[in-house]
């Protein structure tokens, strides 16, 4: 005959997965986390979007100032093909729907939530050079670009010759191997794409600890 502790751990468990189960539990777990996850996501969003790299991109090939180079703009050097718009690619990730599931434990009476959402490498892979395959711009801009002493920047555009602006493919630069600018410097990476999804990433923990 089972005893009193038995049938009480029985009911226990019993109640427990009831409760689990309960389709609206489970949707007030998923709302929530839902919910959390987009807040995170829209500060990644606004993060993009505001910084300066991102900014100076989408001012194009003609822009005469730039934050990262003494000489041109980063649409001009990396190459982008003239009229396109590079960050709409890492845009269109980082603003895409998180897939969640949600698991529960009947052990410990725990739900487990299992986010998916933008990743780092996801966005490197997505953004290839358009110099040098294999390679992705918006990595490389961390990691270092070379070419910047053979980068001749278009500052006075409409003077350019038509038979040069041909082999550009910005139609604001182009790179020369006959030219190389006497104390041109190096291009000097900076914090991007990879600051930006590590503190995403923390943001999600954070907000549910």
């Amino acid at each position: 005959m089972a005893s009193a502790k038995q049938n009480e751990k029985a009911l226990l468990i019993n109640f427990n997965n009831q409760v689990l189960k309960s389709r609206r539990l489970r949707g007030f777990v998923r709302d929530t986390v839902v919910d959390r996850v987009r807040d995170s996501q829209k500060q990644l969003i606004k993060e993009f979007d505001e910084h300066k790299a991102t900014l100076e991109i989408e001012r194009g090939a003609h822009t005469t100032s730039s934050s990262f180079l003494n000489y041109g703009n980063l649409f001009s050097f990396i190459g982008f093909e003239a009229g396109s718009n590079p960050t709409q690619e890492i845009r269109d990730i980082i603003e895409r729907q998180p897939r969640i599931s949600i698991r529960h434990s009947s052990s410990n009476f725990k739900f487990e939530a299992i986010i998916r959402t933008a990743s780092k490498k996801e966005i490197f892979e997505k953004t290839p050079s358009p110099w040098e395959p294999g390679r992705s711009w918006a990595k490389s801009m961390e990691t270092g670009m070379s070419g910047f002493s053979q980068y001749v920047f278009f500052k006075k555009f409409k003077s350019v010759p038509a038979s040069i602006l041909a082999i550009s493919r910005s139609k604001g630069g182009i790179q020369s191997k006959l030219i190389k600018r006497a104390n041109a410097g190096r291009f000097k990476p900076f914090k991007y794409i990879s600051d930006m999804m590590n503190r995403f990433e923390k943001n999600i923990f954070r907000r549910f600890k």
